[in-house]
């Protein structure tokens, strides 16, 4: 009986673990301050920065989904 007790909490865990959610937030992580001025000179569309736009100044640039 005991081992039944064990074996059905068992069971009952593993169907309700929560899901770890891969979120992240939007955020500029140089700061908002720091994103304007390259935001205004066009680099969030520059191809040869862009990624790193996308990285740094996500919100300033309009990235977030």
């Amino acid at each position: 009986m005991f081992y039944f007790f064990i074996f059905s909490l068992l069971f009952l865990n593993i169907l309700t673990q929560e899901e770890v959610s891969a979120y992240t937030p939007c955020l500029d992580k140089a700061g908002s301050s720091f994103c304007i001025k390259p935001s205004k000179k066009g680099m969030c569309n520059n191809e040869a920065m862009k990624e790193l736009m996308q990285e740094v100044c996500a919100e300033t640039c309009a990235f977030c989904p």
